[in-house]
């Protein structure tokens, strides 16, 4: 995945973390940090199988075990996710079922986010998990919040794992994991299975399925919610 460097002030460097690394500092990559496997095994025991990790690599996909990858040179914006997965059209009926573990720099991470509820809406994607710092401040959290139907919050932060197969320490941050239903809706399992690591809340009703398709032909994300009822437009 591409490195995204932001500058960052001498205050921001002194008090500051991202995702456990201060901004400035150069020892690893947070772009290039691995989900351990517990947390990915939970993931499969609620979706069953993961077809695709379209922020990944292959060292990576070691942990994660998906039947298909998008990595730096096959871009999973240039990318149709069904389409990648079409051999078999009775398994992918309903789409692919989706782990997501995306690069958490602006503005990679905004645009992770709008693909993936595009291709949500598109009916490309089945179900998916999505696992992201708690910056519920931001506004591809609250995107993810608006259309998703269950979260999770660990209650200890997330160990990941460096492209070393090292367990990176001293993260500064919390973790949200985020369930969305597209097609398919295993969010009762999804409170279960991650009841184990800490708090799960459920947004929706278990039996909500797919996210509200527009067709205005521009790019499709959350705008805003009211009254109970998403409400789905263009940030543009």
């Amino acid at each position: 995945m591409e490195t995204i460097t932001l500058p960052a002030s001498r205050a921001n460097i002194a008090h500051l973390g991202y995702v456990g690394r201060k901004p400035g500092s150069s020892p690893r990559d947070s772009d290039e940090w691995y989900t351990p496997s517990f947390v990915v095994d939970l993931a499969r025991k609620v979706m069953g199988t993961i077809h695709l990790d379209p922020f990944s690599s292959a060292s990576a996909n070691v942990i994660i075990g998906a039947e298909r990858i998008f990595d730096i040179s096959t871009s999973a914006f240039d990318q149709t996710w069904l389409e990648a997965n079409q051999k078999n059209k009775k398994k992918y009926a309903q789409g692919v079922n989706v782990w997501m573990n995306p690069p958490y720099g602006m503005p990679i991470i905004l645009q992770a986010i709008e693909k993936l509820i595009e291709q949500c809406q598109r009916g490309h994607v089945a179900q998916a998990i999505v696992l992201v710092n708690n910056a519920t401040e931001t506004r591809w959290w609250q995107m993810l919040f608006q259309a998703s139907v269950a979260i999770a919050f660990p209650k200890q932060r997330i160990a990941f794992i460096s492209p070393d197969g090292k367990t990176i320490g001293g993260n500064t941050r919390g973790q949200t994991l985020f369930y969305l239903a597209c097609s398919v809706n295993a969010s009762k399992h999804f409170l279960q299975e991650f009841a184990t690591l800490g708090a799960v809340v459920q947004l929706k009703d278990l039996d909500h399925k797919v996210v509200p398709e527009l067709s205005n032909g521009r790019q499709l994300s959350l705008l805003e919610s009211q009254g109970g009822a998403n409400v789905y437009g263009t940030w543009r």
